[in-house]
Parts: C-alpha cells; sequence; structure tokens
C-alpha cells in the first residue's frame, strides 16, 4: 500500500487528500475539508453582534426605567411641584 497525503490550503478551508493503492490495484481517494479558523470566527460574528444589540437595547431600557423610578420620588416632593406657583 502507498499513502500519499496531501493538504491544499486557502483562506477559508483546508482539504486534506489521501490516496491509497490497494493490493488488487485500485486507487482509494479521500478527502475532507477543515475549516479555518478566520472562518469560523467570521461564521460566530454576526449571531454575536445580534446578542450585544439585543443586550444593550434591553440596558438602555432598563436603566431608564430605573432611572425614573428613582427620580419620580425626588420629583414629586420638590417644592412647587402642586402647581403653586412657589418656586425658590
Amino acid at each position: 500500500m502507498v499513502r500519499t497525503p496531501a493538504i491544499q490550503k486557502t483562506l477559508a478551508e483546508k482539504t486534506i487528500y489521501s490516496a491509497v493503492k490497494l493490493t488488487d490495484g485500485t486507487i482509494m481517494r479521500v478527502s475532507q475539508v477543515q475549516f479555518s479558523i478566520f472562518t469560523l470566527v467570521l461564521s460566530m460574528l454576526q449571531p454575536i453582534l445580534i446578542v450585544l444589540v439585543l443586550a444593550v437595547i434591553l440596558s438602555l431600557l432598563l436603566a431608564a426605567q430605573i432611572a425614573r423610578k428613582i427620580v419620580n420620588p425626588i420629583n414629586e416632593n420638590r417644592p412647587g411641584a402642586s402647581g403653586s406657583g412657589t418656586n425658590l
């Protein structure tokens, strides 16, 4: 049996080829594609950005709601808030 491995690389993927000559004279060829780190990171970028945008939107909404809850009692109890016209 003769084994001849070969590797072909591109930016997106690496293909590994192997050929084996069998005892009956036929040649069996096999190949496998492996994605590069660049491709894997690029494919994960979209879900990460979606989660990041949703987290920012949620934090802004929650921050506005919490700020209103903190400021409302202060605004209700300040002098002149009742509309009496006596501002300091």
